[in-house]
């Protein structure tokens, strides 16, 4: 709230400084999703080995820095994303917009979605 409110006219990164890689990433992910999934790494160029944000200049204009870990936000974030994609199958727009949506298997995306969805990319490996 305190950028919000600020005339700072800037650009700030607001990120966790918790240096992350991207495989923990995703099992964080994975983990507050509550799924299985497995993953496919394929030869190729490697780019850098993990990620964390650099929040000095937000501290220096504004005096803030994030004071919860970065899961405790990622949980709400998927939360809500989760409900938005469960909103748009149960409205059809994501069965008009996806052409593997064919009515194969229940949405397994939470409890809540009523909707017909095989959900291809959260699927355990067999």
């Amino acid at each position: 709230m305190r950028l919000l409110r600020s005339t700072f006219p800037g650009p700030v990164n607001i990120g966790s400084e918790e240096m992350i890689r991207i495989n923990q990433l995703v099992d964080l992910v994975v983990e507050i999703a509550g799924k299985r999934i497995g993953k496919n790494h394929i030869p190729g160029p490697q780019g850098v080995r993990g990620r964390n944000s650099d929040n000095r200049l937000i501290l220096k204009s504004l005096g803030w820095a994030p004071a919860q870990p970065l899961r405790a936000r990622l949980e709400p974030t998927y939360r809500w994303i989760e409900q938005q994609v469960c909103a748009m199958r149960r409205s059809g727009l994501f069965d008009r917009a996806n052409s593997r949506s064919d009515n194969r298997g229940e949405c397994r995306t939470c409890s809540k979605c009523q909707c017909k969805w095989y959900n291809l990319f959260w699927e355990a490996p067999t």
